[in-house]
């Protein structure tokens, strides 16, 4: 950097780096005040993850809480010193892309896995290593930083590694909603809140204009995601333990006239206060939403167990309950959903957690035992 100066974001907490020495700021994300510094951004996908994973232990940590399920490794990183922060499907499935970031949260790189087989498609570098891999259309994003904001596109249809920078926006995290369009979560300005903003994609898979902001949020940027029905939630990062609900209205009006009709203000749209509940958590590294509007949440301390966490909706679409499924003393990244299952980063690895076959075993086994009963007594055997 020309003036040996740089900020830098892991999930929430801001390190002010002078050369080799990073010191621990008062949590707040990305990017210094143009008219002190450069413009610099540290869009760390580990966030918390990556912080709380500095030290990271090859083997799973990850302890079930919630009976019924199973969990086993789905892939593991061949540098068990780099933590997987984000990762994604191609279209058709059979390719899980990943990205890494090291301890000293570089970027690692972003990897393909295919068939148990690890490979390179873009190397690891000295940016900033960043919150997500995301599919949109054919094409794979993710993002970095350094003395900017980086958004990449990896073109797995070309049949060749590397990746084409997309953008500079302000961003911390990369979302689809669908074909065509990106959603970022991000801040433009140090001392703001988190916006979101959303970009439309060309046919190739390039931004049509610079991203546009659908209005402000509350806490530091964090994983938002959106349910079968388009309806949007929010978690921040850090400073606000919380969950917000923006119906499919509230998007689309805010798309359609971000001007006239930005988002609601969040305390209009509060879904879960999980501060009694989690009251050592920083905040969510990771959320996602299954068909039935269930939320599935990692939440992140430094040091504290780290949970994944199902939220239930009641009748109304409220937050009725929620479950801890389990928790793990490494840190969690961020959590998908897959033909039933749910994925998450944990350290250089990726969890698959199921239904445990022994649940489903014993539901057969009792059909099987009503059925063996009941033609016994009606002389069937």
């Amino acid at each position: 950097m020309g003036n040996g100066v740089a900020q830098a974001s892991v999930r929430g907490w801001s390190f002010l780096q002078h050369g080799g020495e990073a010191v621990l700021k008062q949590p707040r994300e990305t990017k210094l005040e143009e008219n002190t510094m450069n413009k610099v951004r540290f869009v760390v996908a580990t966030s918390l993850v990556a912080f709380a994973l500095a030290a990271v232990v090859p083997a799973s940590a990850a302890n079930l809480i919630e009976p019924g399920y199973g969990t086993s490794v789905y892939l593991t990183h061949s540098v068990s010193s780099e933590s997987v922060t984000s990762f994604d499907w191609s279209l058709s499935g059979a390719t899980t892309y990943y990205q890494t970031s090291t301890s000293s949260y570089n970027f690692g790189g972003l990897f393909t896995w295919i068939n148990d087989v690890q490979s390179t498609a873009v190397a690891g570098n000295a940016d900033y290593s960043g919150a997500s891999v995301v599919r949109i259309d054919d094409n794979i994003y993710y993002n970095t930083s350094s003395t900017g904001y980086k958004i990449w596109k990896h073109d797995p249809s070309i049949g060749a590694t590397g990746a084409t920078q997309v953008s500079m926006a302000p961003n911390w995290g990369l979302f689809r909603r669908k074909a065509g369009e990106m959603f970022i979560t991000g801040t433009p300005n140090f001392s703001s809140p988190n916006e979101v903003f959303r970009a439309a994609l060309t046919t190739a898979g390039n931004f049509e204009s610079p991203p546009v902001s659908l209005g402000t949020t509350i806490g530091s940027s964090g994983p938002l995601a959106f349910d079968t029905l388009g309806n949007m939630f929010y978690a921040p990062g850090y400073g606000d333990k919380s969950i917000y609900r923006y119906t499919a209205a509230d998007v689309n009006n805010s798309v359609a006239d971000p001007t006239n009709t930005p988002l609601p203000s969040p305390a209009e749209r509060l879904w879960w206060d999980y501060s009694s509940s989690f009251s050592n958590s920083s905040g969510a590294t990771g959320l996602a939403v299954d068909d039935i509007g269930n939320l599935y949440i990692t939440l992140t301390d430094f040091s504290s167990p780290s949970f994944l966490v199902k939220a239930s909706a009641n009748g109304t679409s409220g937050f009725a309950n929620y479950h801890t499924i389990l928790s793990s003393t490494r840190g969690l990244g961020d959590v998908r959903l897959r033909d039933g299952s749910i994925y998450l980063a944990e350290g250089n690895e990726i969890l698959q957690v199921v239904p445990e076959p022994q649940t489903v075993s014993l539901v057969l086994l009792g059909g099987a035992a009503l059925l063996w009963f009941r033609h016994r007594r009606h002389g069937s055997f």
